[in-house]
């Protein structure tokens, strides 16, 4: 019998929906081909924010079909955790663990977590990264404590994290409990070989979001899309020889406003990228 080909489960954050969870949403999950979901915030998307909210989610998560792949974080300025200020720092690690402790009662066992804000000047750069280093790794010791895992994601521009490389210098400091969210729309902006990001990633790499842009800033395009610069054989082909097993998870700017629409919009993309782009049989 001939190998199988290599099919990821199919995993969409709710950024697709652009706008809070609700029942015609979570009924457009439920009838659609995904398997997994990454509730993304920040507010009004992420039910951490709003207590009513939360507690809906929780119990439509008890009785959907679709399961809980992972909780992306509140993030901005306020939650930075490589502020240079000690107290500032300090209440963005308190207010990210309360967070982690929330995604944790959801039924998520994976958190994704942005290392930084931004603009960071070249002059601060080597400070902050030492201030994410040390609130990552307090973090990751809450996380471990809830039973979570801690996905630091690469992130665009002047952030932390923008290249293979750097990322791997934030996460290989931390325990198992940490690792990596590789965003393939943030990372090609700074890696021309993004087969070789993946590589490089690869030993702690816990979850992706995929999308596409056009190699000049973040657009969240469906891959493959009008205008997409990334190299999707190259990166499904890196994913696979690599050994990601973990899902494709969809990250993109909504499609259409109809959420059954936007997941067939993501389902369909999802089929022929494999077909087209996938790699070959081992």
């Amino acid at each position: 019998m001939p190998p199988a080909a290599w099919t990821p489960p199919l995993a969409v954050s709710t950024a697709v929906f652009a706008g809070a969870l609700d029942d015609a949403q979570w009924d457009a999950l439920d009838a659609s081909g995904v398997q997994a979901v990454e509730i993304v915030g920040p507010a009004p998307r992420l039910p951490l924010d709003d207590p009513d909210c939360y507690r809906r989610t929780e119990g439509r998560l008890r009785r959907a079909r679709v399961r809980l792949h992972s909780v992306h974080l509140p993030y901005g300025r306020a939650l930075d955790l490589s502020q240079p200020d000690d107290a500032a720092r300090e209440a963005a690690l308190a207010a990210t663990a309360r967070n982690v402790r929330l995604a944790a009662d959801l039924g998520a066992k994976l958190v994704v977590v942005h290392p930084s804000a931004e603009p960071i000047p070249d002059a601060e750069r080597a400070a902050r990264l030492d201030a994410a280093r040390r609130s990552l790794a307090a973090l990751t010791g809450v996380a471990a404590q809830a039973g979570v895992r801690v996905a630091v994601e690469c992130l665009p521009r002047t952030c932390l994290g923008n290249t293979a490389a750097e990322l791997r210098s934030i996460v290989d400091p931390l325990d198992a409990a940490a690792g990596v969210c590789l965003d393939v729309n943030h990372l090609n902006l700074r890696e021309p070989d993004i087969a070789a990001a993946v590589a490089t990633l690869a030993p702690r790499l816990l979850t992706l979001h995929c999308s596409d842009n056009d190699g000049v800033d973040e657009r969240h395009w469906l891959p493959g899309a009008e205008g997409g610069v990334v190299d999707w054989t190259a990166f499904l082909g890196a994913l696979r020889a690599n050994g990601y097993g973990g899902p494709f998870l969809y990250e993109v700017r909504a499609p259409d406003p109809d959420p059954a629409v936007a997941l067939r919009a993501v389902e369909d993309n999802y089929r022929r990228l494999l077909a087209t782009h996938g790699p070959a049989p081992a």
